[in-house]
């Protein structure tokens, strides 16, 4: 912290310390949003389910590394 004081990043410790909190606070609601995010993708996968409506899975995966393969291959163009 004193070297960052020094450095003249911050003017104060308190200023330091006071940025850091904020910044945690700010990434902890970031994961809370995120985790919620997630939350409600995976309910609509559970709804999905329960409709009957799957994807099987070797047909995805087939279709994720066509389509990865394509990407490659227009970055490479």
């Amino acid at each position: 912290i004193e070297e960052k004081v020094k450095q003249g990043e911050y003017a104060t410790m308190r200023e330091f310390v006071v940025e850091a909190v904020r910044r945690y606070l700010e990434s902890e609601k970031f994961r809370e949003y995120r985790l919620a995010e997630l939350d409600r993708e995976i309910e609509i996968g559970v709804q999905s389910a329960e409709r009957g409506e799957f994807i099987d899975g070797d047909e995805f995966f087939a279709k994720l590394m066509r389509k990865s393969a394509a990407r490659r291959r227009q970055k490479g163009a």
